[in-house]
């Protein structure tokens, strides 16, 4: 369906989707397939309005690019499912490592998220619409974590309570929703950005929380400049207010539940399936993600003091 190169089409990696390396004309381009019933057709086709809209801003976004038949997205059926299809430029750059990147770094990262929201909240309505938001994600965790203990289930509740009341404060926003180092392709200190099939609307902070979210993992003094340095950075190019620590703190939790209801649909496989290999590893990793994650709701629930925002 796209032009490309004679044997230069090859599986990279499979995660909520399928992404193959083609070249075009010498150039690395990378073909993306959406199962239909994980991301529909109205989700895609915002996301492809968004990076359209994008396009000559002030960051730089992946473009899609067009099929033989000039459509920037194509659906095709394959053994009874529905894919949805589309062909993005390959941009120059490289992931660095969040565990070593410089106090500089940083605060370049925190400024180019700054400027992505400054431009995604310049858009028009009719270029969003289609994206989901933090009441569909809330809805979707209420269905998947029916079954855990009343425990979860409180947590989110608290969490959906206090997002209702920071989004009185701060209206919600599109955020890319994960703005991490394998999102991001730098070369010397240009940034090129990837990967907005997760953009949703959400409090803006949440961004910041989901980004940094990597360095949280180390309590070190160099870890706390970092996110210092990173806060600085988007604070000079955003249009929106730095979020409260307890709004950071709220995010964290959500991002939690939200996992974990993930976790719950990658390991929904009919137990009379027979299992190959790897599936089976996957669902012990999944499960021992999750046991992690609802380890960490609960202890973050009961140490949490009453909230205000």
């Amino acid at each position: 369906m796209w032009r490309h190169d004679s044997g230069s089409v090859y599986f990279w990696r499979l995660s909520s989707n399928a992404i193959f390396i083609a070249n075009v004309d010498g150039k690395r381009h990378f073909l993306r397939l959406n199962l239909a019933e994980e991301r529909s057709l109205p989700e895609v086709e915002a996301e492809i309005r968004i990076l359209l809209a994008l396009n000559g801003s002030s960051v730089r976004a992946a473009q899609p690019v067009p099929s033989l038949a000039g459509r920037l997205i194509e659906t095709a059926e394959w053994q009874g499912d529905l894919y949805h299809a589309v062909l993005f430029e390959g941009m120059p750059g490289e992931h660095p490592d969040d565990e070593n990147l410089t106090e500089a770094q940083c605060l370049r990262w925190g400024e180019e998220l700054g400027r992505l929201h400054k431009e995604l909240a310049a858009m028009p309505s009719a270029t969003v619409n289609g994206r989901g938001d933090w009441s569909l994600d809330l809805a979707n965790m209420r269905k998947l974590l029916f079954r855990e203990s009343a425990a979860i289930r409180g947590a989110l509740d608290a969490a959906a309570s206090e997002m209702e009341q920071v989004c009185r404060i701060r209206p919600a926003a599109l955020i890319h929703f994960d703005f991490e180092m394998d999102n991001l392709l730098w070369q010397d200190t240009s940034v090129s950005i990837i990967d907005f099939d997760d953009c949703r609307i959400y409090p803006p902070g949440a961004d910041i929380e989901y980004a940094i979210r990597s360095l949280r993992k180390s309590d070190t003094l160099d870890a706390s400049q970092q996110i210092q340095a990173f806060l600085d950075g988007y604070s000079a190019a955003s249009p929106f207010p730095l979020p409260s620590k307890q709004e950071l703190a709220l995010f964290r939790q959500w991002h939690r539940l939200y996992l974990l209801a993930a976790s719950h649909r990658e390991m929904d496989l009919p137990a009379d399936k027979p299992r190959v290999s790897w599936q089976s590893s996957l669902e012990l990793k999944f499960a021992e993600l999750a046991q992690k994650l609802r380890s960490e709701i609960v202890n973050d629930a009961a140490s949490a003091n009453h909230k205000t925002f």
